[in-house]
């Protein structure tokens, strides 16, 4: 394996809601059952190539049941809330499709990052044969806390770790807009993350407008949330002590999201504890963007 990829990636689900009903309904009665998953697992990645920006190497990463993970290599900021409003058009634009081959079916989302070498690691796969890519895995705490709230999405609400939720925020604040659509959804105990503390989980309200959610919210005491008050959130709880995750984008605006030093102590406190012979190795003075694997 070569050097490691040193930033912060984001990470994109689109999950299947009522397929598991669907499929127990139908493929005892209906022979072509199977037809809206052939046309998620073939269909979806072609509408991510169609508004994802290309310039963040949007691909899958894996297909859990009915969800598909994508991995995109952001450098910025706005990049991430690029890559998330772009995600969020491609649900909408995919749900269209889904309503014509299985209208009781419907897609929702949710989004984490997490950065390499530390505190996530990546790693191969078995052993590459000659001139082949390696396949690789990601592993870490972040990854972890990701998978735990993207079981928290819904089709109403796209689910985000507290570091999407800062990059988008920051980019917010930096273009001096506010968004009408970004919610606190109150605090939720992940199971493994953070020792047991109560996690703050932000959201996209994908139907803001629909007058009973508006009704519910006001029972519910869900509101918007300014993108200052998630920004502050979400540094408050990167300098806590046994925070999990570290955010690094290198072409970032905000300062607190290109701190190299904190990013590069990390880094280097890992690959010693592994015995990483790469150790040292990250260039003074340039940016941590991806270094292709070898």
């Amino acid at each position: 394996m070569g050097k490691p990829y040193f930033g912060s990636r984001l990470f994109l689900s689109c999950d299947l809601v009522g397929s598991t009903n669907y499929k127990q309904e139908k493929s005892a009665t209906d022979e072509d059952w199977y037809l809206p998953f052939a046309t998620f697992y073939q269909e979806f990645p072609e509408i991510t190539r169609k508004y994802v920006p290309p310039e963040v190497n949007a691909r899958v990463w894996k297909a859990a049941g009915d969800e598909l993970i994508f991995i995109a290599d952001v450098t910025s900021e706005a990049q991430v809330h690029d890559v998330v409003q772009a995600w969020l058009t491609c649900l909408t634009d995919f749900q269209e499709s889904l309503d014509l081959v299985a209208p009781k079916m419907a897609v929702k989302g949710a989004a984490f990052m997490a950065t390499f070498p530390a505190p996530d690691r990546e790693i191969e796969i078995g052993e590459a044969a000659p001139d082949v890519s390696p396949v690789l895995d990601f592993l870490g705490p972040s990854i972890d806390t990701g998978f735990r709230i993207f079981g928290t999405s819904s089709e109403r609400y796209f689910t985000m770790t507290v570091e999407v939720a800062w990059a988008y925020a920051e980019h917010l604040l930096h273009i001096h807009h506010q968004d009408e659509d970004l919610r606190f959804l109150g605090v939720r105990s992940l199971k493994g993350v953070w020792g047991g503390r109560d996690y703050p989980l932000m959201a996209i309200d994908r139907q803001p407008r629909e007058k009973v959610n508006k009704s519910l919210d006001k029972i519910n005491g869900v509101r918007h949330v300014s993108p200052s008050r998630v920004a502050k959130l979400a540094a408050a709880c990167s300098k806590d002590g046994d925070w999990p995750s570290c955010l690094y984008l290198p072409d970032a605006k905000s300062r607190a999201l290109r701190r190299k030093k904190v990013h590069e102590k990390m880094a280097k406190a890992q690959l010693q504890t592994s015995g990483n012979s790469d150790v040292g190795s990250i260039p003074e003075g340039a940016p941590m963007t991806s270094v292709p694997v070898a």
